[in-house]
């Protein structure tokens, strides 16, 4: 694992995903896959700028880069797996990966609008902590 944000896993991510127009920021310019995946990249290097310990890791499968994850201590920051490798063993290797990342328990902030991406997390056991229109913010506590 590594600091040092990359743009290939990020677009990975993104690249195909024809909904992403309807849960990326609602502020952005570029609303398609690699539009998305620049911003997503900048705005990582920031908190990167920001946080010593923050920490981005690739995401495999098969061999093949197919997303990314980046947390803080204490927080998921973003992620994002590929349309076509978004199957259940792999999104289930990308949570553990996530709690073993950002801790037992941690934090996530996400586009209220991105229903997706909140469903998921909740499935994999993280609960509302707070809504309103813009944001959503979720919490993760590994039971004991």
């Amino acid at each position: 694992m590594s600091s040092k944000i990359k743009i290939k896993p990020i677009l990975s991510a993104f690249s195909g995903d024809r909904e992403i127009e309807n849960f990326c920021d609602p502020n952005s310019h570029d609303k398609t896959g690699s539009g998305v995946a620049v911003d997503t990249f900048n705005k990582l290097r920031a908190w990167d700028e920001l946080s010593d310990d923050g920490v981005f890791t690739e995401v495999f499968n098969g061999g093949n880069v197919v997303g990314f994850i980046y947390t803080v201590p204490g927080r998921l920051v973003s992620f994002g797996v590929s349309p076509n490798h978004r199957v259940k063993p792999v999104l289930k290797k990308v949570f553990e990966d996530i709690v073993e990342m950002a801790g037992d328990e941690f934090l996530c902030a996400m586009w209220t609008r991105n229903s997706r991406g909140i469903q998921w997390l909740q499935r994999c056991g993280m609960e509302i902590l707070t809504c309103d229109d813009v944001v959503t913010e979720l919490i993760y506590k590994k039971c004991q």
